[in-house]
């Protein structure tokens, strides 16, 4: 194994069980209308999605039609989807006009980028900025479940193990 490989894993390790803050003032888009900003998560787990400005937003946003399998997946193993957008002011436009027009489901447009730096362990690569958390906000597995099968098997046990023996029915909020 090399040693970049080694160090990505330590990284990787240094993240699991860490907890997800979320900012609060953050715009939240859904179903084309921009609402009130708050976290309440109704199920045990949550599938959250980081795109921030150092990648191409536009190129992510075309990416969503991928995601209705796996969110369809997700809400009936129930899991909500949450994606958080973190675009750079010259695209935060044309993100939102995608988002009212386009996308059907909840997502947080992080204009001032607090995300990242409330959550300043997420890695850099995209690949890691995937996340499953617990109803508390805590990191359970890190990847994109889109570009990567192995995770996205996981994640589907973790969340069927869950349904047929669920923890809790308290709702958790972040």
């Amino acid at each position: 194994m090399s040693c970049e490989n080694n160090h990505e894993k330590r990284e990787l390790k240094k993240i699991y069980g860490e907890k997800i803050e979320f900012p609060q003032d953050m715009l939240y888009v859904e179903n084309g209308e921009i609402k009130n900003n708050t976290f309440v998560i109704n199920n045990d787990y949550i599938l959250l999605s980081y795109i921030d400005s150092s990648f191409c937003n536009k190129c992510h946003v075309r990416t969503f039609g991928f995601w209705e399998e796996i969110i369809d997946t997700c809400s009936l193993l129930g899991c909500n989807v949450i994606f958080i957008f973190s675009p750079r002011p010259d695209e935060l436009k044309d993100v939102l006009s995608f988002l009212k027009s386009s996308f059907p489901y909840p997502v947080y447009v992080d204009a001032n980028h607090e995300f990242k730096s409330t959550n300043n362990s997420i890695p850099n690569e995209i690949e890691y900025n995937t996340f499953l958390l617990d109803n508390k906000g805590f990191i359970k597995i890190v990847g994109n479940p889109l570009y990567s099968e192995p995770i996205w098997t996981l994640c589907k046990t973790v969340l069927y193990e869950r349904k047929q023996c669920p923890l809790s029915s308290t709702q958790g909020h972040l």
